[in-house]
């Protein structure tokens, strides 16, 4: 375990209370039930009062330990395991409790509120009306350890620099505790995710915020760093061990390794290393010769609009998930934000003023979505270069069908996602030259369940 700093430690001299015990009705995944009403009842997880049937919260199949916010179209099951944790929740309410300097017994419901492409979310209301974050990663989340560290590191220095991020409280890198994960526990911030308050708003209002966001870019890219790395509290760096296999310590050199240490690649260095010594006799030739394009910048890795807090007078309250975060050359770092970029479209590229589709108010509600998308997007954009035309094709496909890059969908829209990818490769199967053609092509339909390697 790598120690938490001193600045987040508790200031008692214990860390579990003693003699304290978390009533198993603080735990509602519907925000129903209270400590108060759980003592005339059974010691048992309710989904919902309005359920009657009811679930131990030792069971495997808790909604706590399980992935409920989507469904996959291909190989599900493979998706849900990854992302399967039994945990200890008393031990974790205990942790959260003792964090903010309060009793377990003060938690009056403790909820799972989100869960991302990384973690599980869960908040723990108290009954003085506070509210306090639990961040638990999913088994499959890698790297395991340096992962929470680099983020809880990255989030305190940030802080310092005076990008609005919630304060830590408590953090442990290991699952080899109490709660059995990895976890972190931080404030709730005030305000609505941009997501939920954006259609809502104004133009003038949507301008404001995008120059908030802005603002909060010339900060992080203000900041004068010494190396390319991730950011980590103390000497501890998998960079530093990672550079030693590869024997070179250059700047120019650490590029690839930085990007699968901050979790973009999906296997382990044993199996990477010789793609990485291949890449390193390229590297060299791949980074531009001037100093300041080389200068290590940090940026946030997923600036979307559900990472994004807003208060009732539009002001940014707190910018959430850096987990990933890393320090790279500003020539890989110069680039609009994934959810704020429009490549292709006509509009957004020659500078016209957005507009909605005229019949919006008669559109299915899915094809509504997808316009106000649009929309949103026209408005935050100004010229940039076209998209490039790799992977363009599945790109498409995938955008037709509904799914993104893993086969991921929401819940209520998994049926007709299903239905539309069974459509698109009956109707592609019929355009096949040849009968062996239209085998092969069933056999690779990506959409549908495959085997798997590394």
């Amino acid at each position: 375990m790598l120690d938490p700093p001193p600045s987040l430690r508790p200031t008692s001299d214990s860390w579990l209370p003693t003699g304290t015990h978390i009533p198993n009705g603080v735990y509602s995944t519907t925000a129903i039930m209270t400590v108060k009403q759980w003592f005339n009842r059974s010691r048992k997880y309710s989904a919902a009062d309005c359920q009657t049937n009811q679930v131990d919260t030792n069971n495997n199949a808790h909604p706590f330990y399980n992935y409920k916010s989507g469904r996959w179209l291909y190989n599900e099951h493979l998706r849900l395991a990854e992302r399967r944790l039994h945990f200890n929740i008393d031990a974790l309410c205990q942790i959260v409790a003792k964090s903010v300097r309060q009793s377990s017994d003060d938690i009056t419901l403790f909820t799972k509120i989100a869960e991302g492409g990384s973690f599980r979310v869960f908040e723990a209301s108290f009954q003085d009306g506070s509210k306090a974050i639990a961040r638990l990663p999913y088994p499959c989340t890698i790297p395991r350890g340096y992962g929470v560290a680099s983020e809880v590191a990255t989030m305190e220095f940030l802080r310092s620099q005076g990008v609005p991020i919630p304060r830590v409280f408590y953090w442990d890198s290991s699952a080899s505790n109490e709660v059995g994960s990895e976890y972190i526990i931080m404030e709730r911030v005030p305000g609505r995710e941009l997501s939920e308050t954006w259609q809502t708003m104004t133009f003038k209002e949507r301008m404001a915020v995008v120059q908030k966001i802005v603002d909060v870019e010339r900060i992080l890219f203000g900041i004068q760093l010494p190396i390319v790395q991730e950011v980590y509290l103390g000497p501890s760096s998998a960079l530093g061990r990672l550079l030693s296999i590869c024997g070179d310590t250059k700047t120019d050199i650490c590029l690839p390794l930085i990007m699968g240490l901050g979790g973009v690649a999906q296997n382990y260095p044993q199996v990477q290393i010789k793609h990485l010594v291949d890449y390193l006799k390229v590297a060299p030739h791949l980074v531009p010769s001037g100093e300041e394009l080389n200068a290590p910048t940090i940026r946030h890795p997923d600036l979307s609009p559900s990472n994004i807090f807003i208060s009732e007078d539009g002001n940014i309250t707190g910018i959430i998930d850096w987990q990933h975060t890393a320090v790279l050359p500003i020539f890989l770092q110069a680039k609009i934000p994934k959810n704020f970029q429009n490549y292709g479209d006509d509009d957004s590229e020659n500078f016209r003023r957005s507009k909605l589709a005229e019949g919006i108010d008669v559109m299915s509600e899915s094809d509504k979505k997808v316009e106000m998308e649009l929309y949103r997007r026209r408005q935050c954009l100004e010229r940039d270069a076209k998209q490039k035309d790799a992977d363009e094709q599945m790109h498409q496909v995938r955008e037709a069908i509904g799914v993104d890059i893993e086969g991921w969908v929401p819940n209520d829209e998994f049926k007709s996602a299903k239905a539309r990818a069974k459509a698109m490769k009956s109707e592609m199967a019929q355009a096949a030259d040849s009968e062996n053609e239209r085998r092969e092509f069933e056999k690779l339909w990506p959409f549908q369940d495959h085997e798997e390697t590394d």
